[in-house]
């Protein structure tokens, strides 16, 4: 009776689980027939969204196909010459730079002549009054032997023959030019040669005609005015050339002003092109097909305060880095839709929460006269010194302070003396001194960057007239290789031109000189 039972409870359990998936089975089938009528419903979708489009191409007309034709045409065309824009305008400034260094450096020589010149004058000068004042104290009695007696006649003879043979040498070389002069006119066009060439010869022989610097006739007085006179004419000269230097500053100013006006410019065009939306032809689309609207600009934008900060432009190259700033208050860059952020083929960041400090103003005497202490305008503190009341104490540190002294100062004057020494071994010839055996093993980065890349940088600023951190660079690491001075003064040859030997033989005495004060230990 209970194994009936059991059969049966067993039976009926069976028929429920397959009643079970019976009906699990009917509800896949429906939930596939009614996926089925999706994919159905989202296929009939598409094929109305394709009938639509299809009507809408069929509705254009031939013209306007043409209309879009030619504003895609007009968009390419634009493009292309805003481009070619671009690219004349880099030229343009290219060989504007160019112009701007050539001149700096056309002035730079301009100025170092004309201080030559006048070193010059002042030195005859000098020599002219103590010639003067030799002769109106010279006693024959008393001075011919120790001038022209013995040793200090034949010096003096030598002396005057070699100066009669540069005369002469001097007399050729004028014939020479004289003639030369006389040849280039009479083959010229000129009416009246010959009244032609008298006045030139005229006009050179007022310039070779020596002038006088002190008149012995004249009396004191009048002497001392006229040197008065020549003294203020230099200052006159020293003031204008300081006017001159002040006016190529400012032209710098406004040239380095013009080139960051110049990239905030190029850097907007260059976004524009970027992010330029394409054209949308399509006048009769669906209204549900829109361009995205730019986003909107932050609301602190407005501000006064935010109006009047400076905006820092950092270009970065490997190579260089230049920093300027420009106000707001200037023209901006046409709004292009986008954050300050910006990316082109050479990074150009917009950062405005960087804040470059203010300079401070100098005045024209710390301009012009640096050296000079002003003790009206920077008072220092004295030093407060604590009071010693043991005398004897006082003797001994007082003695002992002595001895050391000493001993500083004699180690201080054997270390001049050290270093005169090694100056005076290093060679002043080209030859020599670039065929000097260098220690390659003690030119190491630190002496590169202590020593030898500051004074590269300050002579390349002096040379050219601005910062060239590239040739800079290009110049340590030749030096770093251990490249020989003839292959460094051909590279850097075509950059400073004639100034190229005058640079590398300067270079090359320092590098000499700090790499055998190094193994002397005279430099940490």
């Amino acid at each position: 009776m209970f194994l009936l039972y059991n059969r049966t409870h067993e039976h009926s359990r069976e028929r429920e689980r397959e009643r079970d998936r019976d009906r699990e089975r009917e509800r896949d089938r429906e939930r596939e027939r009614e996926r089925e009528r999706e994919r159905e419903r989202e296929r009939e979708r598409d094929r109305e969204i394709r009938d639509r489009e299809r009507e809408r191409e069929e509705k254009k007309s031939t013209k306007d196909l043409l209309k879009e034709k030619e504003m895609e045409e007009e968009a390419k065309e634009k493009k292309k010459a805003e481009r070619r824009a671009r690219e004349k305008e880099a030229a343009y400034q290219e060989r504007l730079r160019a112009w701007e260094t050539r001149e700096r450096r056309k002035a730079k020589e301009y100025e170092k002549e004309r201080e030559k010149e006048r070193l010059k004058e002042e030195e005859r000068e000098r020599e002219a009054k103590r010639l003067k004042e030799f002769l109106e104290d010279y006693d024959d009695e008393r001075d011919d032997i120790k001038y022209y007696k013995g040793r200090e006649l034949q010096r003096r003879l030598a002396e005057r023959v070699k100066e009669a043979e540069l005369d002469t040498r001097d007399r050729q070389k004028e014939k020479e030019e004289i003639e030369e002069l006389k040849n280039r006119i009479f083959s010229g066009d000129h009416e009246d040669p010959n009244a032609e060439f008298e006045r030139v010869k005229r006009e050179k022989e007022e310039q070779y005609r020596p002038r006088l610097l002190i008149d012995v006739n004249l009396d004191h007085w009048k002497q001392k005015e006229k040197e008065k006179e020549r003294e203020l004419e230099r200052q006159k000269a020293r003031e204008r050339d300081r006017y001159r230097e002040v006016e190529r500053q400012r032209d710098r100013q406004r040239a380095r002003e013009e080139r960051e006006k110049y990239v905030l410019q190029q850097a907007a065009q260059e976004l524009a092109a970027v992010e330029a939306e394409p054209i949308d032809s399509d006048s009769d689309m669906d209204e549900n097909h829109y361009s995205p609207a730019p986003p909107e600009p932050d609301g602190n934008s407005n501000d006064d305060s935010e109006s009047t900060k400076w905006t820092q432009v950092q270009v970065g190259e490997d190579d260089s880095r230049h920093s300027f700033t420009s106000n707001h208050d200037e023209n901006p860059p046409p709004p292009t839709g986008i954050g300050m952020k910006i990316t082109l083929a050479k990074p150009i960041t917009f950062s405005p929460s960087t804040q470059q400090p203010k300079r401070k103003k100098l005045d024209l005497r710390e301009v012009f006269n640096p050296d000079e202490d002003d003790s009206n305008t920077q008072v220092k503190k004295r030093k407060l010194v604590p009071l010693d009341y043991n005398e004897d104490k006082k003797g001994k540190k007082d003695k002992d302070g002595e001895k050391k002294s000493e001993e500083s100062l004699k180690s201080q004057e054997e270390k001049k003396k050290t270093i005169k020494s090694l100056i005076e071994k290093i060679p002043t010839e080209k030859e020599a001194l670039f065929a000097y055996q260098l220690d390659w093993s003690a030119i190491d980065n630190s002496l590169m960057e202590r020593k030898i890349r500051p004074w590269i940088n300050k002579k390349i600023i002096e040379y050219i007239g601005e910062p060239e951190p590239t040739l800079v660079d290009f110049i340590c690491s030749k030096v770093l290789a251990g490249s020989q001075p003839q292959v460094i003064l051909q590279d850097v040859q075509m950059v400073l031109d004639e100034e190229a030997e005058v640079f590398v033989v300067k270079m090359w005495r320092l590098i000499i000189y700090e790499v055998e004060a190094k193994k002397l230990g005279l430099v940490k």
